[in-house]
């Protein structure tokens, strides 16, 4: 951002002020439409820092210099200038008040973090509890750009504290990059706190959809409207603007958040399954990686990451460690089942994501995964699976075909991408 960018959001905030009619955030960004200030963080000043720096942090400088290195080792493609530039300032203050909302909470403009102790030493394991909650609060610093009244933090941009865009984007995405990379919440059978469920998830859906490392690239130069043109490759402009604001409804509005949540999937789940059928209809993927690509997006509006390993497939939910892996055969049968549902195939709509809600496709894939590790399934020789009970995985299944009926049966369940129409994506 020059100076002259800059000056011309000041003006216009001031006059904001005196006319109360002009809202900055239509005006921040020249020939722009979307009310996206353009980023303001430096290019990236790779090299090494030395912790001796961050030794007055006290009880919490260890938990800092493993942060710095866990940055430095996976985080290596993004830019670490706020990172460096602040973690010599950085203040981490403990706090007895109480703020019902969050458990820390960090100030760009003054570099300091709160901690909430109290409401901290109330989880199972406040320490496990502590890390997470400073491990995000340093994600917020790490990328977080001011330039007088303007605060860029990730994902989020403010004027003088006063229009903001993009807040539960970046709280979401924040909380996803923690868990990531951070401060992984493990799930051991007993309640554990999850920080914005919703936001992790629609955030994973975006990262899906342009790109992973691309993502994060953005996310720590502060780059939302680099974000915005990103998927703007993939849908229309105003579509992206919307996703981004329906993120900030979840803290707004106290009803009809499942709907919101399910509109707000049902869009970002078209947008994926549309770009990848044109992949596969151009030649790039193959039948084989479109299918799994489908999978990948169920298992996404059910709250789930589905992930290819060398050897099988695992899925867990996208914000607890709890992994569940199956092999190559029971990935197969996993899919022949899935094939056999109901609007396979076809594009999404809210109520389909709310019928689901409880997903028999979650459930099944559990079966199959409890049916490997404790009955020693082997599924090379299975063809279907059914579930009888979801609860203690008791299941029957259909032996395979032998191969002139397996052809047929092939042939049958062919994948073949749907005739859309790309101008409106968010209806079957």
């Amino acid at each position: 951002m020059t100076n002259i960018d800059y000056a011309l959001i000041y003006i216009n905030y001031l006059l904001e002020k005196i006319y109360k009619g002009i809202s900055p955030v239509h005006v921040v960004k020249r020939r722009s439409k979307t009310g996206v200030i353009a980023r303001i963080s430096p290019e990236i000043q790779s090299g090494i820092y030395d912790i001796e720096h961050i030794k007055h942090l006290g009880e919490y400088s260890e938990l800092v210099a493993e942060f710095k290195t866990t940055f430095d080792e996976k985080l290596s493609h993004c830019n670490n200038t706020a990172l460096y530039d602040r973690l010599e300032s950085i203040q981490i203050v403990d706090t007895q008040e109480e703020d019902a909302k969050v458990n820390g909470r960090y100030n760009e403009k003054t570099n300091r973090v709160l901690m909430y102790t109290t409401q901290i030493n109330k989880h199972k394991n406040p320490n496990n509890r502590r890390r997470n909650v400073l491990f995000h609060e340093l994600i917020h610093m790490a990328t977080s750009y001011t330039k007088g009244i303007i605060s860029m933090v990730g994902f989020s941009q403010k004027i003088a504290n006063k229009y903001s865009k993009g807040n539960g984007l970046n709280e979401g995405y924040t909380e996803l990059i923690n868990q990531r990379y951070f401060a992984r919440t493990v799930a051991d059978g007993s309640p554990v706190k999850i920080s914005y469920p919703r936001e992790q998830v629609l955030a994973y859906g975006i990262e899906m959809l342009v790109g992973r490392e691309k993502m994060e690239e953005l996310f720590f130069n502060a780059d939302l409207d680099g974000l915005i043109a990103e998927m703007s490759k993939y849908m229309p402009t105003q579509e992206a603007n919307i996703l981004i604001n329906i993120f900030d409804l979840f803290e707004k509005k106290k009803s009809d958040t499942d709907m919101i949540d399910a509109s707000a999937k049902a869009m970002l789940a078209n947008r994926i399954v549309q770009k990848h059928m044109n992949l596969y209809q151009q030649g790039i993927i193959s039948k084989e990686e479109y299918e799994f690509k489908l999978l990948e997006v169920e298992m996404f509006t059910r709250g789930y990451s589905l992930t290819k390993l060398e050897d099988g497939y695992c899925l867990e939910p996208i914000f607890v460690e709890d992994k569940k892996t199956i092999s190559s055969e029971g990935y197969r049968v996993f899919q022949n089942y899935f094939k056999r549902t109901e609007g396979y195939g076809e594009l999404y709509d809210e109520q389909r994501i709310l019928d689901y809600k409880d997903s028999k496709f979650v459930s099944t894939y559990l079966t199959v995964a409890t049916a490997e590790e404790r009955d020693k399934m082997d599924f090379s020789q299975v063809e279907t699976i059914e579930v009888i009970d979801h609860v203690s995985k008791q299941y029957k299944t259909t032996p395979r075909k032998n191969s002139s009926d397996l052809s047929g049966m092939l042939e049958e369940l062919d994948t073949k991408p749907p005739e859309t129409d790309n101008k409106d994506s968010s209806k079957k």
